[in-house]
């Protein structure tokens, strides 16, 4: 997903698409913008993972990632400049063989 200026996620539980279902991996490609942090939280909790500033400290090509149980309640915050592109795969336990 690209995501430019101004956009943002309001804050949500990932929608199970089924029983085995149990989270989420997004990786954030190597993009120069400013914002678009994944806020999570759980209960009174709360952490903020900003890829920009992760991938803009890093001094070759990168990848930024965030990994999260489906029930946490997250958002992506507005995206102040560039483009945030993302791919975002849902998690699924494998069923015994």
């Amino acid at each position: 997903m690209i995501v430019g200026q101004g956009s943002f996620f309001k804050s949500h539980k990932d929608t199970p698409r089924g029983e085995a279902m149990f989270g989420s991996l997004v990786i954030v490609y190597p993009t120069v913008h400013e914002g678009g942090a994944l806020t999570f939280r759980d209960g009174e909790a709360q952490w903020t993972f900003d890829s920009a500033e992760a991938i803009a400290s890093c001094n070759g090509p990168s990848v930024a990632y965030a990994a999260f149980f489906s029930d946490v309640d997250h958002e992506v915050t507005t995206v102040r400049a560039g483009n945030r592109v993302t791919i975002t795969y849902n998690l699924y336990f494998a069923r015994p063989v």
